[in-house]
């Protein structure tokens, strides 16, 4: 639990940043506000990717370090860095 509660509490944090940046931008202007809900939107969709992208490597990393390849390892690293 405590390691769901963290991870709760991190996606709580970042969907309430978005209503608390989101209320007063909304009574400055609309196209802020629509930048903004374009922005947090697509933040939301991309971060599944990077998940994805993380787990996988950490992962391989996992496996390749436990058996003794750390060339391996190291290789995983370098290819999966952003370029």
């Amino acid at each position: 639990m405590g390691v769901g509660a963290l991870s709760a509490l991190n996606t709580l944090q970042a969907n309430l940043m978005v209503i608390l940046v989101t209320g007063p931008s909304a009574w400055s202007a609309l196209m802020p506000l629509a930048g903004y809900g374009i922005a947090s939107r697509l933040d939301h969709v991309l971060i599944q990717f990077i998940f994805a992208l993380g787990t996988a490597v950490v992962t391989m990393v996992g496996v390749n370090v436990g058996a003794g390849n750390t060339d391996s390892a190291k290789r995983v690293v370098w290819f999966s860095r952003a370029r």
